[in-house]
């Protein structure tokens, strides 16, 4: 893709300013839109478990392509599911690494960390580790 990786965008500086709400808002559906395509549309859903501002690819036009489709799944509808822990830490769902049965909640668990992301132009962990810092 033209402009690269989300995380990319989001780390240098110039193009972070470009980033409104509409924009950010847009790459947020993006993203929402493609994990609900594979999620449920697909004939047998598939479980991306990877989901994080490296793997979302922009256009030119800055419109969300999910990639890098090497840990999902594809879930069989009369199985339970069962999976070795994949993903990056951090955006990885905590029920997984508990129960180690993979779902649909996997994904929207990551999705909710890359919206904090794209909200806030870094990984939230960043910004819950420089408040622990900086408390006596």
């Amino acid at each position: 893709m033209e402009m690269g990786s989300l995380a990319r965008m989001l780390e240098i500086e110039e193009y972070a300013k470009e980033f409104d709400w509409c924009m950010r808002l847009n790459i947020t559906k993006g993203v929402a839109y493609a994990l609900s395509f594979i999620n449920h549309d697909c004939s047998s859903p598939i479980i991306h478990q990877d989901i994080k501002s490296n793997n979302i690819l922009l256009d030119c036009q800055y419109v969300a392509h999910v990639s890098d489709f090497g840990t999902a799944k594809i879930l069989k509808l009369d199985s339970s599911n069962w999976t070795s822990l994949a993903g990056t830490y951090g955006y990885i769902a905590p029920e997984l690494a508990y129960t180690m049965k993979i779902t649909e909640k996997c994904d929207v668990y990551s999705f909710g960390v890359l919206a904090f992301e794209v909200i806030m132009e870094n990984y939230p962990g960043d910004f819950i580790f420089s408040i622990k810092s900086s408390n006596p």
